[in-house]
């Protein structure tokens, strides 16, 4: 996969889009670090393309939700801790 940073960009973009054409997609950097992924898409895959890059997000989100969870000891509460931590907020409100 290539990797082309954003000055790189701005300063060949036709030559961007061709490329887009043969390698159907590459990495935008900026400051060296990935920002972007730039991939070719048509209008009749588009839909699902998009689906499966938000699928990926949400995945990837709640991985991350779980590591934290796990890292800060969530995962140490019983169940009547948590049904008395939902009760007290509810009581708050």
């Amino acid at each position: 996969m290539r990797f082309l940073s954003v000055r790189e960009m701005r300063a060949q973009s036709s030559e961007l889009w061709k490329t887009l054409e043969t390698e159907k997609e590459f990495v935008l950097t900026n400051h060296g670090k990935p920002t972007a992924i730039v991939t070719s898409v048509d209008e009749a895959s588009f839909e699902s393309t998009l689906q499966a890059i938000r699928r990926q997000r949400l995945k990837d989100v709640i991985a991350k939700m779980r590591a934290d969870a796990a890292l800060f000891g969530a995962n140490k509460m019983t169940e009547a801790e948590i049904n008395a931590e939902i009760e007290a907020v509810r009581r708050g409100k």
